[in-house]
């Protein structure tokens, strides 16, 4: 099986997934480049994909990856990330709680108590799925898939940007609004309402499949578990994110996704 994979600084699990045990019979070319991804991308009718962000191009060149893919000639394109995540769901909350969610009980005590001003102000589930859909609907991974349905009848697998590290509750300074989510007990309904919209976001696009978090790899529902964020890996074969990096997985959860790929790929095979 022929696989390109696009993607961001979270494609690094899975390149070096592959550098750790290569998958049989799998060609796979890697088309990625951190922070938002490989930007400015253009696609010819026939499918030939590139970048023209110098950035994106310089970056591809110090990853060893090609400047170009012929789309056209994969079995498969799997977009990595570039969309929503948990942290696309705490922006969009701010001081808000949703209602239903657990965090959401004092405002709907004061409520009760004709005291609104006492709790923070309540946002509908509805409401809060509709902002997340459309915020990744206007993110690159949503782009890519659009642009190349728009010539290409290739599957499309969606890969999700796995949840940040359990290990960020221990610390302090870098992302409160994360650890507040987990007191107030609404991680496992934020991860519950992003998995809704991300099927949401891509239901409209044909051939695309969205490919969730692992439940086994997560923490109460919410945080990746330690042992799949230790040791994660950079897009470069062979480097590795800094120790104290807690937005990345690592190889061992690399080869779960690889496993979901090839698994999702086998079903959806004429």
């Amino acid at each position: 099986m022929k696989v390109c994979v696009i993607g961001n600084s979270h494609a690094g699990m899975m390149v070096r997934a592959l550098d750790v045990a290569p998958v049989p019979d799998l060609t796979c070319q890697f088309f990625a480049s951190p922070g938002t991804g490989p930007v400015d991308f253009n696609l010819t009718p026939d499918g030939i994909l590139n970048s023209s962000n110098p950035a994106v191009r310089a970056k591809l060149d110090a990853y060893g990856m090609q400047q170009e893919a012929n789309l056209a000639s994969f079995d498969l394109i799997v977009l990595v990330a570039m969309g929503g995540s948990v942290f696309t769901v705490q922006s969009l909350l701010g001081d808000h709680v949703v209602y239903g969610w657990p965090g959401a009980q004092a405002a709907v005590d004061a409520l009760s108590t004709n005291d609104p001003d006492d709790g923070p102000p309540l946002l509908s589930r509805q409401a809060m799925t509709d902002a997340v859909v459309a915020r990744i609907q206007n993110g690159l991974a949503h782009a890519y898939a659009t642009a190349i349905r728009r010539f290409l009848s290739v599957p499309i697998l969606v890969v999700t940007q796995p949840a940040p590290s359990v290990a960020l509750l221990d610390m302090r300074g870098k992302f409160p609004q994360i650890r507040k989510m987990h007191r107030r007990g609404d991680g496992p309904s934020a991860t519950g309402l992003l998995t809704e919209a991300q099927r949401i976001a891509f239901a409209k696009t044909s051939g695309v499949h969205v490919l969730m978090q692992p439940q086994d790899t997560l923490a109460d529902r919410f945080l990746t578990r330690s042992e799949f964020t230790t040791g994660a890996s950079r897009l470069k074969s062979g480097s590795q994110q800094p120790d104290d990096d807690m937005l990345h997985a690592n190889a061992r959860y690399g080869r779960l996704v690889w496993d979901q790929i090839l698994h999702t790929a086998s079903d959806i095979s004429p």
